[in-house]
């Protein structure tokens, strides 16, 4: 050690039996320590030997407990603190060092940050925490300062710091160091702090601190479990009952498969065998020690061990995602502040997402994505009161996990060296916007009309924007198993089969037709330039529709008159001038109104124009085109006279009476251009939004792709490490590839076929529940052996993943011009019912 920082620590104070004993230059020998971290050096050789002094266990410590009551010294300390409790990588500028000596610092440090938090569990020390918190939290407005308030801030910093650390080192009776951790704190009252921070509107400066705190003190929690957890340990005692049966089954039948492969007698005394016709390395008959039931059975290799190397995944890409069994009292606790927490959830999420998004940090964003995880499936399997989680249960929510999705599918192909970063960011959000459907999907299952209306608004606008399905099928399109984990793929198969099951339900319990946006770009059409007409026959021509214009206006005015003394002064929200979701200039939305109106009238549908003149007034009550608020029919019936007889345009609207063919006619006109006239034309391209009808097989077929496919194939690979239902989503879906649209050539592939192969030579392939998983691979077995009896040359396209036209080519065949003699066009119902 450095003998500056030997003296220095030497000078903080010394342990006695009663306590601690601090010097009279402590204070200073603090700063000073601060003063060498701030200047510390890229491989952090001040922190290493900080650590190796253990001066946190020793003299920090300590500090903080009996020297609480002198502001300036507990202030400094908790300054030092902080600093030397924060996680190893922002050490290293949020970056996993590459180098070798570098990643030694690296692990050294981690070390440390263990040995802290294991020095943390002490009772004293939280309880003066706490009661520094609450003192500070005591006061008034007026009376709490700056100082204060970073005070507030420091101490639930430490706290933040000192749970992330991971250490699953137990102690003798009470289990891991962050369950000791968590039961400190419901002893000394933190619990409590967390949630009034959550809940008081005056400390909103500490909403994030509060949420990383209690994301942190269930990061090793499943929220399923810990809903059901209870006092008797009747459940858990099954659980584990049935864990100890299922490894006492795979073991007897391992055994039992394993005594085929060898013979009765031992083999010691299997005789010593010369082989004829072959010779050893000394140039005489090989003698095997063996018997050999045939001479192609001998392997002269079978006993060599084959050195493999595992990858070696960089520091700080590894997930710490293990859950670690705690005891019964710890989770009982956790479950207790879980259900208190949920009354004021909602206050919380709703503050969080506007701090958070408007400072557009992604990684408190992810912290945010994780907690609204957590407490959906802890509340969706707990109760189900969905007036706890009403916050996040909305539209808005799937708008901002798709966006983020995007956005970080996109980061992860553009910046290489964060792959890992972003691909766990991406799997953060991907389980919360599961578990965001599986809350819907339970809204299904309680016993209230008023939820299940709630529910099936909020879903015909979820599947009204197709984006919120899609972003599934890029991601998949973009998996990598070499950067994504099968953990991120098994949830994301779950997400889309559950995904799935949403929109057919929701499509079969819809009497009428389930709406879409559909967005279709348009450019717009070169302007023809037209002949300048001349002024006197611009004027007779404007004289001529002016008084055809008022001709028509009266023989349609008592019509209007009726219309107006029938109609009620209400807006009818059936009729609405334009739709809001259309990204179009506000000027030019008038302009559409206007016409709408127009063509309303001269179509003498008057009910219709009053209504669209009432709902646009409305929409734009600073505009005198549509009136100001209008008390009297002979006001508005003034109103419409003078939009009926105004000179508008009568080019067509891009609203619900237009269909495609518009589109194609604007294609065909924009091919007559040339190549830089299309380039300019591009820079002033627009969208165009309008409504469809969702067909669920057209959408479903959009995932019957290659990349998907193989997807689902790296997924059955691992079937043992699978859940029920994440096996049950794969299958489902090769399923609907196979049997459901009638692509069974897909599924002929080699990699697939190994798979299922290794299943059922499994001695555990009898288990209940890989039953499914038996029934479908001797199924599309024997689809296989039944078309190669048929053609001998599907032996050959196993080596390959087929498209969808390959796969109806194999099975239809190919004409002599190279076309498949039998193309799905329509996949309607009558398709598929062979």
């Amino acid at each position: 050690m450095d003998p500056e920082i030997q003296a220095t620590c030497n000078a903080l104070g010394f342990s006695e039996r009663d306590g601690y004993r601090k010097e009279p230059d402590c204070l200073g020998a603090v700063k000073d320590l601060i003063r060498f971290l701030k200047h510390d050096n890229d491989e952090k050789i001040i922190r290493r030997q900080l650590g190796q002094a253990k001066i946190v266990q020793k003299d920090l410590i300590p500090i903080v407990k009996y020297y609480s009551k002198e502001k300036e010294l507990f202030e400094a300390t908790l300054r030092l603190l902080v600093n030397l409790t924060q996680p190893a990588l922002l050490c290293f500028e949020g970056k996993a060092p590459n180098e070798k000596t570098i990643q030694n610092h690296y692990l050294e440090i981690e070390g440390h940050l263990r040995e802290y938090k294991e020095a943390f569990a002490d009772a004293l020390l939280i309880q003066t925490i706490v009661e520094k918190l609450t003192e500070l939290l005591q006061l008034e407005w007026e009376e709490c300062q700056e100082e204060d308030r970073l005070t507030i801030e420091r101490l639930l910093v430490l706290v933040r710091n000192v749970l992330h650390a991971s250490s699953t080192e137990r102690f003798a009776n009470c289990g891991t160091v962050h369950d000791r951790l968590i039961e400190l704190f419901h002893q000394c009252g933190l619990e409590d702090l967390l949630l009034y921070l959550a809940h008081a509107h005056t400390e909103s400066m500490f909403t994030i601190n509060s949420m990383e705190i209690v994301s942190l003190m269930f990061k090793y929690q499943d929220a399923s479990e810990l809903a059901k957890v209870e006092r008797t340990s009747q459940r858990r005692i099954a659980k584990d009952v049935d864990e100890l049966e299922r490894l006492r089954q795979r073991e007897f039948l391992a055994k039992k498969a394993s005594q085929w492969k060898h013979s009765a007698r031992h083999t010691s005394f299997g005789g010593t065998y010369v082989l004829k016709n072959i010779r050893s390395f000394a140039d005489r008959e090989l003698i095997h020690h063996k018997p050999l039931a045939k001479v192609d059975e001998l392997d002269l290799s079978n006993e060599k061990k084959i050195s493999r190397r595992g990858k070696v995944k960089k520091l700080g890409e590894q997930e710490d995602n293990s859950m670690v069994e705690s005891s019964i009292e710890v989770k009982l606790i956790l479950k207790e502040f879980s259900i208190q927490f949920l009354s004021v959830y909602n206050t919380l999420m709703h503050r969080l997402k506007d701090l958070l998004f408007r400072r557009a940090n992604d990684h408190d964003v992810v912290y945010y994505f994780w907690m609204m995880r957590f407490f959906l499936e802890f509340n969706r399997s707990y109760q189900n009161q969905i007036e706890y989680v009403s916050e996040v249960v909305n539209i808005s929510t799937c708008h901002t996990l798709q966006t983020f999705l995007d956005s970080s599918l996109e980061n992860m192909l553009m910046d290489r060296t964060e792959r890992a970063l972003w691909t766990r960011r991406m799997h953060i959000a991907l389980q919360s916007y599961k578990e965001l459907f599986m809350t819907m999907a339970a809204m299904y299952k309680i016993k209230d009309e008023t939820i299940h209306e709630s529910v099936k608004i909020l879903l015909s606008n979820v599947f009204y924007v197709p984006e919120y399905g899609e972003v599934f099928l890029n991601i998949l399109k973009k998996f990598d198993d070499t950067q994504m984990s099968i953990s991120f793929l098994s949830d994301l198969i779950e997400s889309v089969h559950i995904y799935f099951k949403l929109l057919e339900t929701f499509t079969q319990s819809q009497a009428g037709v389930v709406l879409i946006q559909k967005k279709k770009a348009k450019r717009r059409r070169r302007k023809q330039k037209k002949r300048k007409p001349k002024e006197h026959e611009k004027d007779d021509e404007d004289k001529e529709n002016e008084a055809l214009s008022e001709e028509d206006w009266t023989r349609i005015q008592s019509d209007v008159e009726s219309a107006l003394r029938a109609s009620d002064a209400e807006v009818d929200d059936q009729f609405r001038p334009i739709d809001v979701t259309l990204d179009v200039p506000e000027q030019e939305q008038i302009d559409i109104s206007l016409r709408r109106i127009q063509r309303s009238l001269k179509n003498e549908k008057c009910g219709e124009a009053i209504a669209l003149l009432r709902s646009a007034r409305e929409l734009w009550p600073k505009s005198r085109l549509f009136g100001e608020t209008l008390d009297s029919s002979r006001e508005e019936l003034s109103v419409l006279k003078s939009i009926y007889l105004a000179p508008l345009s009568s080019e067509k609207l891009a609203d619900d009476g237009q269909d495609e063919e518009e589109y194609e006619e604007d294609a065909e006109d924009d091919a007559e251009f040339t190549d830089e006239e299309d380039e300019a034309e591009l820079a002033h391209s627009s969208s165009r939004t309008k409504e469809t009808e969702l067909h669920v097989r057209e959408f479903l077929f959009k995932f019957i792709h290659p990349k998907v496919l193989r997807c689902y194939v790296v997924a059955l690979k691992h079937y043992s490490t699978l859940n029920v239902n994440q096996l049950h989503a794969v299958l489902k879906f090769l399923h609907r590839v196979g049997w459901q649209f009638h692509f069974m050539p897909m599924l002929f592939q080699l990699r697939l076929f190994r798979i299922l192969d290794k299943f059922l030579n499994d001695p555990m392939n009898a288990a209940s529940e890989l039953k499914e998983l038996r029934v479908f691979a001797v199924e599309l077995v024997r689809q296989f052996v039944a078309a190669t009896d048929a053609d001998k040359r599907i032996f050959a396209e196993v080596l390959c993943w087929k498209e969808k036209r390959d796969a109806i080519e194999i099975e239809h065949g190919v004409d002599a011009e190279g076309e498949s003699s039998k193309k799905p066009s329509d996949w309607s119902e009558g398709d598929v019912s062979r």
